[in-house]
């Protein structure tokens, strides 16, 4: 089965900032995989917590802490992806999407 969709930087902070358990389908839209990936994440997590000595309560979610550092995701990046483009900014120019295609988008003001 195909994955429907990237999840966009709003979302994903969203779903970080607003649960404190996730669960497969939350993983895999914040990590942007499907659900065997998802699971693998789950389970290696769940190992980690039980290494370190403690009990999980389920095993059908996680702490949402444990997923952002076991993904390293730097929520203070995804917080600038999510705001949006001052008005100063439009009124001077055309915002282009940059043609790279990597982790960081980037963008370009052209002036008229």
């Amino acid at each position: 089965m195909k994955k429907s969709g990237s999840t966009n930087p709003t979302e994903r902070l969203q779903i970080l900032e607003s649960k404190t358990w996730l669960t497969v389908p939350d993983i895999k839209k914040v990590a942007d995989c499907g659900e065997h990936t998802a699971r693998k994440i789950l389970k290696a997590i769940i190992e980690e917590i039980e290494a370190e000595g403690y009990l999980v309560p389920t095993t059908v979610q996680v702490p949402t802490d444990r997923v952002i550092r076991r993904l390293n995701i730097n929520l203070d990046f995804l917080r600038l992806q999510t705001k949006s483009v001052p008005q100063s900014l439009q009124a001077e120019g055309t915002l282009v999407e940059s043609p790279r295609k990597d982790s960081t988008p980037l963008y370009h003001i052209l002036k008229s």
